[in-house]
């Protein structure tokens, strides 16, 4: 049953890869649509049954700009995540795809990675972003993940509203961030 299984989602890939060469050719088209640019990157790690994260094929293809998005009451404090954490914070500068995959393999439980926030206007919003966007990305249900309610600790409170003024962002922070190339934000 397997090897069916397999068999089609290779035709289904094959006919995909066929029917969307022409936007491969028109990559910079794609370039101002986030969508667009991650079908071509589908596309492309399709096309050579290259199977490995869409994340990593699509920072090979255009270089940054993967969007996560966050659901319900959370929000991000920041525009903009790093690929890497913090080389002094709990994962010591590891990317984010190894923490994601170590998330998926159960190497790490959502249990390690807490995610402080401080409640605004009912809305929680997130202070370390990176670590919201990883258990995001591995697709750990929220009533998983370890939420700390940081509201009225004064260094957590002053970090938020820190990366709110940087990146321009009202008290209630955003539900979408991207992820770039570069140093930690």
């Amino acid at each position: 049953m397997e090897g069916c299984i397999q068999r089609a989602q290779k035709i289904v890939v094959q006919t995909f890869v066929q029917e969307y060469k022409s936007l491969i050719s028109s990559v910079n088209s794609a370039a101002s649509n986030p969508y667009a640019q991650l079908a071509v990157a589908a596309v492309f790690a399709a096309e050579e049954d290259n199977y490995q994260p869409l994340t990593e094929v699509y920072e090979e293809q255009f270089g940054a700009g993967f969007e996560i998005e966050l659901s319900g009451d959370l929000r991000f404090s920041q525009t903009t995540l790093s690929p890497n954490f913090s080389v002094d914070g709990l994962f010591q500068g590891a990317t984010r795809e190894e923490v994601v995959e170590g998330l998926r393999n159960g190497t790490i439980s959502p249990s390690e990675i807490p995610v402080d926030f401080v409640e605004r206007d009912g809305i929680k919003v997130v202070n370390n972003n990176r670590s919201a966007s990883v258990l995001r990305q591995a697709g750990i249900p929220e009533d998983q993940w370890d939420l700390v309610n940081q509201t009225g600790n004064e260094e957590v409170e002053k970090s938020v509203d820190q990366k709110l003024q940087r990146n321009k962002l009202p008290e209630t922070g955003t539900t979408k961030a991207v992820i770039t190339r570069g140093s930690n934000n």
